[in-house]
């Protein structure tokens, strides 16, 4: 788990080094993360590059049995594999 402002840097090197090891990359966000978050991901970490993005509705509502099943039949209709590399973004905020 990486968190602050070098966590994309932390990201692109760990991916990039490990890469070879990884048939494809899914990138996990929900809405409001896709919107502030994606963009600055895909110009700092070019280790990603060709990632295949599953996006859910933000909150509790999609933490759900019901959700998982279909990131699972999604990712699976994409290719995922055991060798594959799933990243969670999201945004992590103090209250």
């Amino acid at each position: 788990v990486y968190l602050g402002k070098d966590s994309l840097r932390h990201l692109d090197t760990l991916v990039a080094t490990a890469r070879p090891r990884f048939d494809k990359v899914f990138l996990l966000t929900d809405e409001a993360t896709a919107e502030c978050c994606l963009p600055a991901l895909r110009e700092g970490a070019a280790s990603i590059a060709g990632y295949h993005h599953l996006q859910v509705k933000g909150g509790e509502v999609s933490k759900s049995f019901g959700n998982a099943v279909s990131l699972w039949t999604e990712l699976a209709s994409a290719g995922a594999t055991r060798h594959s590399l799933l990243i969670n973004l999201g945004e992590w905020a103090t209250r």
